[in-house]
């Protein structure tokens, strides 16, 4: 980033410093790794409530392909009873 930005990493880090203390962006910083992180962290009960969100879909979806499976064997029941029936007449 620093190379980027054409300054040093002292003044990289102290621009990206104020930028995160303004909260003009939200950053976490390995410095062993000279790595920054941009990732925007979720509040904990916006992730809860997108994942309660999803698993009802998956739920939802869980469900119709059950019915649609179910569905599908009565068919082919019914037509197998109707061939016998048709066979022993």
């Amino acid at each position: 980033m620093a190379n980027l930005l054409a300054l040093t990493e002292a003044e990289t880090e102290d621009f990206l410093s104020t930028m995160v203390v303004n909260k003009t962006v939200e950053a976490k910083t390995d410095r062993l790794d000279g790595v920054v992180d941009f990732v925007k962290h979720q509040d904990p009960n916006d992730m809860l409530n997108n994942w309660s969100h999803s698993v009802s879909e998956l739920l939802s979806l869980v469900m119709k392909t059950t019915h649609l499976v179910n569905k599908e064997e009565m068919v082919h029941k019914h037509l197998l009873g109707a061939a016998q029936t048709k066979s022993d007449n």
